[in-house]
């Protein structure tokens, strides 16, 4: 989905020029927001709650940023 590396110093800035230019990023984000009737979160919310739901769980002695 995102185009960068695993790991980086400037993931925010990254997922913000991201989000600018994929506009279909951010309808399918719009569009998952909508079916989950959480109008109430936004665009960068929804995207950590995805993130979070589908995420592979760390293994023992790894936490799940540097897994």
């Amino acid at each position: 989905m995102l185009d960068r590396p695993a790991t980086g110093l400037w993931w925010w800035r990254d997922l913000r020029c991201q989000l600018i230019k994929e506009q279909d990023l951010v309808r399918e984000l719009e569009s998952v927001r909508a079916r989950a009737g959480a109008s109430h979160l936004s665009l960068l919310q929804t995207f950590d709650i995805m993130c979070w739901m589908l995420g592979e769980p760390a293994g023992p002695g790894q936490d799940a940023v540097g897994a």
